[in-house]
């Protein structure tokens, strides 16, 4: 076992070289190569695994728990898709890629090395491995037993190779051909997927995970927060972005991000529009919802020469998509929530109450704030109606629900300057949605694992109480909440 570093202001100086990089490469992609951004980087992480006591050579290092287990996972912006773990950056740059010892298995994704033989490209090899992994200690009577066994998952009905083809739409026995990369690839996928339902998530079934796009199934670790299943659909990706080039993760990406551009596209330019004739008394009840479907990368089959793309590939492509449908899909599942509430101001009170906007409030001390202002904000949290002591006090109650409430805004859009919405305004909107929101309302949202965590209907009022898992959907639904607020207020709920 080895011991932490003895040097820790060389480590530490050695951290702030490898994130100032990283911003360097960020803020100036053109100017800052890639290749000259993988070159900066490596006597860097060289000199990291160095002071960590980490040595790369030795064959076990990734056994080092102390040192190595706890950086690996370190994400280095810039590279196609955005960022590339620190694991996979060692192994891709700073490892003999012509020795396959550093690897479990050769099957393991991003082991570089060609099989040697042609049998190792059989279903039998790959069940092998596996029970070699599995049951080390098994005598050959039981190992057999055990290779047979895995075999049979893989091609009884319902089985894995099945199930990939139900929830992953990737038919692994149309790449069982002479092309050799294909078959090699399949042999991965299989031995991937064994392992990963029956050593590393043993208890779940995570090809219907990925069949189940949502906002917890998006790896949210670059921004500072986990999803209940990003961890999982992270070390997917992860691991099948080891065997693909940086160019074939690129070229991914590049998919995903134009399909997404065009889409933001539309979106924005349809907000634009009716924003602009909102103010020229546009008839809003007029306008056709929009019927366009959520866009998708689909391969053109009739031209196989130019769409084809190996099985990681395409898997990859598949997950990393369906990670970006489960933000749209659940965004579009909270904008159709009929709530019931009441949004009508009384239309004497609307200047009067768009003058907020200009009254600036510190949010840092918004809960004192509140308290000495409660009186006076009463008179629009309660939409000009009479209150009363008790009124006053509830609205002191909820204060401290402020801070929780803006870690939502942050979590449903994190590049939000808090600066933008600092002002009275914003805060009567949170109290209303607050107090004058149905109490009792439910959030009928469900994903893949949910079951764990609530045994019942979750309730919307209860997330911004105590510590416990919010689903990113319903952070998002707490922000519609509010903004519907807001946009009642200033007399343009209509156009919200």
């Amino acid at each position: 076992m080895q011991s932490e570093p003895q040097n820790k202001d060389d480590l530490n100086k050695e951290w702030a070289n490898f994130f100032a990089l990283q911003c360097k490469r960020v803020s100036d992609p053109a100017g800052f190569s890639l290749k000259q951004y993988r070159d900066e980087l490596i006597p860097v992480i060289r000199k990291i695994l160095q002071y960590k006591g980490i040595d790369i050579k030795n064959l076990t290092y990734k056994d080092d728990v102390i040192n190595y287990q706890t950086i690996k996972n370190e994400q280095i912006q810039g590279f196609p898709g955005g960022s590339m773990s620190l694991e996979e950056f060692i192994e891709r740059f700073l490892l003999d890629r012509n020795n396959g010892c550093y690897y479990i298995s050769l099957y393991e994704m991003g082991n570089p090395v060609e099989f040697p033989k042609s049998s190792d490209y059989s279903d039998e090899s790959v069940a092998d491995d596996i029970a070699c992994l599995l049951y080390p200690s098994a005598d050959g009577a039981d190992q057999h037993e055990h290779v047979i066994a895995i075999l049979n998952t893989f091609g009884r009905k319902g089985g894995l190779n099945e199930r990939i083809k139900k929830y992953l739409k990737l038919d692994l026995d149309s790449f069982n051909k002479p092309d050799l990369r294909s078959r090699r690839e399949r042999c991965k996928i299989l031995h991937f997927f064994y392992l990963l339902e029956h050593k590393s998530y043993d208890k779940k079934n995570v090809l219907k995970l990925l069949d189940n796009p949502s906002m917890e199934n998006v790896d949210n670790t670059f921004l500072g927060w986990q999803t209940h299943n990003g961890k999982i659909v992270r070390t997917v990706k992860e691991s099948l972005g080891k065997e693909l080039s940086l160019e074939e993760k690129d070229r991914v990406y590049s998919t995903i991000a134009n399909i997404s551009l065009a889409w933001d596209n539309i979106l924005d330019n349809v907000r634009l529009l009716l924003d602009f004739l909102y103010d020229y008394g546009f008839d809003y009840n007029s306008v056709e919802p929009l019927q366009l479907p959520i866009p998708t990368f689909e391969s053109d089959e009739g031209n196989r020469e130019n769409t084809y793309q190996y099985p990681v590939e395409r898997l990859y492509l598949t997950i990393s998509q369906r990670e970006y449908l489960g933000n749209l899909l659940d965004i579009a599942f909270v904008n159709d929530i009929q709530n019931g509430n009441n949004y009508d101001v009384p239309p004497e009170l609307v200047e009067e109450m768009k003058s907020l906007r200009h009254t600036y409030v510190d949010f840092n001390d918004a809960e004192k704030y509140i308290d000495d202002n409660a009186l006076r904000l009463s008179r629009y949290v309660y939409l000009g109606r009479e209150t009363t002591r008790a009124d006053v006090q509830r609205i002191c109650t909820y204060t401290h629900k402020l801070q929780k409430l803006l870690n939502f805004c942050y979590r449903a859009n994190c590049r939000i300057d808090i600066r933008e919405i600092s002002d009275e305004l914003q805060i009567v909107s949170f109290l209303q949605a607050l107090i004058l929101d149905n109490q009792s309302e439910k959030f009928d949202y469900t994903y893949y694992g949910y079951q764990n965590q609530y045994k019942k209907m979750m309730s919307v009022q209860s997330a911004p109480r105590g510590d416990k898992h919010v689903p990113d959907a319903l952070l998002v639904y707490w922000v519609r909440k509010v903004t519907e607020r807001w946009y009642a207020i200033v007399g343009k709920y209509v156009v919200r």
